[in-house]
């Protein structure tokens, strides 16, 4: 049974900058189950939440731009306030997580910091952010032995040449 819980504003926190660069995207390409054992991720599949009993909905309030960002990373910060979520359901390190679209997308992401105690970073790839209402769904919670997606943090950013996190300390 899937646990539903109310809407939870996210803020866009940090802005991804580069350069964009083409890359074939070899999931439109191959089968699910053959990107899987080359170790290719599945984003933009439809996500099979039937094997979650855990999820909750957050809305990207934060981007007031006024062009629409395509498949632009957001920072998603999560802790136990948040309705809906918790980090032990998560699995080690985030493993047991995924983020989907309004319409059902696996969505690219990446555990940037895991603290099951405090507040984890994950890096998501919105396929389309505009205005203050974009929303996406995280999904925990997967019954054990469930065969997840796989997912990439390289799929996070392919559209960009240099990628650096700056930690507590600007490094």
């Amino acid at each position: 049974m899937l646990v539903e819980k109310s809407l939870v504003s996210a803020r866009v926190s940090r802005i991804a900058v580069g350069k964009s660069k083409r890359k074939m995207n070899m999931k439109k390409l191959i089968g699910l189950g053959l990107a899987a054992a080359l170790g290719l991720s599945a984003w933009g599949e439809v996500l099979d939440t039937s094997v979650f009993t855990r999820a909750c909905t957050f809305t990207l309030s934060g981007y007031q731009g006024a062009s629409t960002l395509v498949d632009f990373p957001v920072l998603v910060r999560l802790d136990r306030t948040i309705p809906g979520f918790d980090p032990a359901c998560c699995g080690a390190n985030g493993a047991g997580l995924r983020f989907a679209d309004e319409a059902g997308n696996l969505l690219a992401h990446e555990v940037d910091t895991w603290d099951v105690s405090g507040e984890s970073c994950v890096w998501v790839r919105v396929p389309s952010l505009s205005g203050t209402n974009t929303k996406i769904r995280l999904y925990c919670g997967a019954a054990d032995g469930a065969q997840l997606p796989a997912v990439s943090s390289r799929d996070v950013w392919s559209k960009y040449i240099m990628v650096a996190h700056g930690g507590a300390n600007g490094v």
